[in-house]
C-alpha cells in the first residue's frame, strides 16, 4: 500500500529528503522495513543505507531489554580482546 506525507509547502529539496530519511529510519526501526527494504526506499546501497545510520547515531537493528545488554557486554569484550592483541 502506497502512501504519501503530506509536508507545508516551501520545504526545501533537502528538508524533503530529510523527512523522507525520518520517516524511513523510523519505520526500520519498528521493524516494519528490513534494512534492504529501506535502503531501496531511500535509492541507498545496503552499505549506504548502514552508513545513514551511523550518521544518525541509530543502531542497524532494534534491540531493546535482554538484547541490549547482551549486545553491551559483546561490544565491550570485542573491544577489551582488540586492545589486548595490540
Amino acid at each position: 500500500m502506497a502512501s504519501a506525507v503530506v509536508l507545508p509547502d516551501g520545504i526545501s529539496a533537502r528538508g524533503v529528503r530529510l523527512a523522507e530519511e525520518a520517516a524511513i529510519t523510523a519505520l526500520q526501526q519498528a521493524g516494519e522495513l528490513s534494512i534492504r527494504e529501506a535502503a531501496d526506499q531511500l535509492g541507498l546501497t545496503y552499505e549506504g543505507y548502514l552508513a545513514l545510520l551511523a550518521r544518525m547515531g541509530l543502531p542497524a537493528s532494534n534491540v531493546d531489554g535482554e538484547d541490549a545488554e547482551g549486545m553491551r557486554f559483546l561490544l565491550e569484550r570485542a573491544r577489551r580482546i582488540g586492545a589486548s592483541s595490540r
